[in-house]
């Protein structure tokens, strides 16, 4: 899920599911503070890089598939 990928505030921002105020806020902070916004962005994109590799995808995959087969 998105928690997992985005860490609050250095990678993006989180907002509570259905809190548009809290959506606005989020997205004028970004828009006042574009060097921020970048930062995060570039945070973002390492932590995908790094922790969301298609060979790491594919073994915990297949973690799960072999821990509910042998149940």
């Amino acid at each position: 899920g998105i928690p997992e990928i985005v860490e609050n505030g250095r990678s993006g921002a989180l907002v509570t599911v259905g809190d548009v105020e809290e959506l606005a806020a989020a997205i004028i902070a970004m828009l006042k503070s574009p060097d921020r916004a970048r930062q995060m962005g570039e945070a973002g994109y390492q932590r995908v890089v790094t922790l969301h590799t298609v060979s790491r995808q594919t073994s915990e995959y297949l973690k799960v598939f072999m821990a509910t087969t042998t149940t």
